[in-house]
């Protein structure tokens, strides 16, 4: 019997018109057979993966779908849409390019995980694709999740190793460097892959070693890079190659704040005592967020290039700094790595920079909660009554950073003298809180230990304290996935010893 290709996923109606039909290319050819229906079960599918009846894995993915996903998932607006593309279109040596076309307008669809494993090109390459088809996938018009192409990991893996470059080994040279070190490197004859990391003939050389070692299993993330059966480097082939140039830095770049503080901040400012020219430009992955940029361009006045993925950028002289990053160590409770990494000095500059920019921070709120988003993992399953407590005792203002430009997290953080916020990256915004701010770090029991928001926070001079919460197994947030709860009256207790009377 012969078996149809198909393409699976969900669309938004409100956001893609198909009365007068929608236009399918894959690999430049047309795909004319579509059908949109309704779906009532598709997000299961979407979120929780294949049906694994005996793996708890499943079973906890099927729970947060339940509970997490169908509060917005619309019946009318979000259906089921089948696309048929014929075998003869397909490429097993590349990964296949899907383009929509609505009334004239291209959307971009959303390539989920487990699609991006049967060979098609996902957005990102690293941890945020499932990041931001769980955090964002309801605004999304178009998700493509799964097909029937590849139905065994051996078909997977085969096709996937014919969409990727050809080997390199990983670098050593950064195990010689001690942890919270910064060298500066050059490397000849370099290319920029995806605007996420570099290589040369013989080796590959990781931006950041928290992303090493490289994921093994394909049925895992896709991530900027695989191990091949001989234990090399291998990494999606580029589409397109830029201009070539003489000379250049190797930044890379990150959206987490958190990382961006502990890594490129502190790259970008030690570029100043480099003695590279100022006329050499810094390479910057293309998709960082419009608070990362904006940082970037008060930090340094050199010219940007921003390198898209599945493009490569060839270098003759490239120039990167290898940090050997602390961030483990710091988080396992190593105060000596950690304040090598949260360089005290580095910090207080960045601050003032930062504070130079934005001369109306002072009119800010005295006491800022810090809200994480309610999607993300390790959720507080009693964040609501925390914060109509702190809102309506304690005069506190709350706000969800992720929406905000970098200037408004300034102002509204510029002069706090009250910080609470959950551990995460949107903490590290208190490096924009004046000198001496009280920040109250809320932790749940994954990490009752970890130490680096704390580091941070005294590399500041700031003063910490922190509220332990306790493990919740099942709440409306769903089952597992590092969700906890605080007691209120923990968080009284402290906030009572710290603001003055009046």
């Amino acid at each position: 019997m012969k078996t149809t290709n198909k393409l699976i996923g969900v669309i938004n109606l409100q956001q893609v018109d198909v009365t007068n039909g929608i236009k399918i290319s894959i690999n430049n050819s047309p795909v004319e057979s579509y059908r949109v229906r309704l779906a009532p079960l598709l997000p299961l599918r979407v979120f929780a993966g294949p049906v694994r009846l005996f793996r708890i894995a499943y079973w906890k993915q099927f729970a947060i779908a339940c509970v997490r996903i169908y509060p917005r998932f619309n019946l009318i607006n979000h259906r089921k849409i089948i696309i048929y593309p014929p075998k003869s279109i397909l490429n097993s040596s590349l990964l296949n390019s899907v383009k929509i076309e609505v009334n004239g307008l291209e959307i971009a669809p959303f390539i989920a995980r487990e699609l991006a494993l049967d060979g098609f090109m996902p957005s990102y390459l690293d941890l945020n694709l499932d990041y931001d088809l769980r955090k964002n996938w309801s605004a999304k018009p178009l998700i493509l999740a799964f097909s029937n192409i590849q139905t065994s990991r051996h078909q997977k893996k085969k096709i996937y190793n014919q969409a990727l470059t050809e080997s390199r080994s990983i670098s050593l040279g950064a195990n010689e460097t001690p942890f919270g070190a910064f060298e500066l490197l050059s490397l000849r004859n370099a290319t920029v892959f995806h605007g996420q990391f570099i290589a040369n003939s013989e080796y590959f050389f990781p931006a950041d070693s928290m992303k090493f070692p490289p994921r093994k299993e394909l049925s895992e993330l896709p991530t900027l890079s695989w191990l091949d059966e001989k234990g090399e480097v291998v990494f999606p082939k580029p589409f397109k190659r830029l201009k070539p140039l003489n000379e250049a830095i190797f930044i890379g770049g990150t959206n987490n704040w958190m990382h961006f503080v502990i890594e490129d901040l502190s790259r970008i400012l030690k570029l100043r005592d480099s003695g590279i020219h100022p006329s050499v430009p810094i390479i910057l992955r293309a998709d960082l967020s419009s608070q990362i940029m904006s940082a970037v361009s008060q930090l340094t006045t050199r010219e940007i290039i921003q390198v898209k993925v599945y493009s490569a950028l060839d270098v003759l002289n490239l120039h990167f700094f290898y940090l050997n990053n602390a961030l483990s160590p710091a988080m396992r409770g190593d105060l000596e790595t950690g304040n090598k990494l949260f360089n005290k000095e580095i910090l207080t500059e960045a601050a003032r920079i930062f504070a130079s920019s934005s001369p109306s921070i002072s009119t800010g709120p005295k006491r800022v909660l810090i809200a994480r988003e309610s999607n993300l993992f390790r959720p507080m399953s009693n964040f609501r009554k925390l914060r109509r407590k702190l809102e309506q005792d304690f005069d506190f203002k709350t706000y969800y950073l992720g929406s905000m430009s970098l200037e408004e997290i300034i102002r509204s953080l510029g002069s706090a003298e009250i910080v609470v916020g959950e551990y995460g990256a949107g903490l590290a915004n208190v490096l924009f809180s004046p000198t001496g701010a009280k920040v109250i770090e809320i932790r749940g029991p994954a990490e009752s230990g970890a130490l680096e928001y704390e580091i941070l926070v005294r590399a500041l001079d700031h003063k910490h304290f922190k509220v332990l919460g306790s493990r919740r197994y099942i709440s409306l947030k769903g089952v597992g996935n590092g969700q906890f709860s605080v007691k209120l009256e923990d968080m009284t207790e402290i906030l009572s010893g710290i603001i003055e009377p009046t």
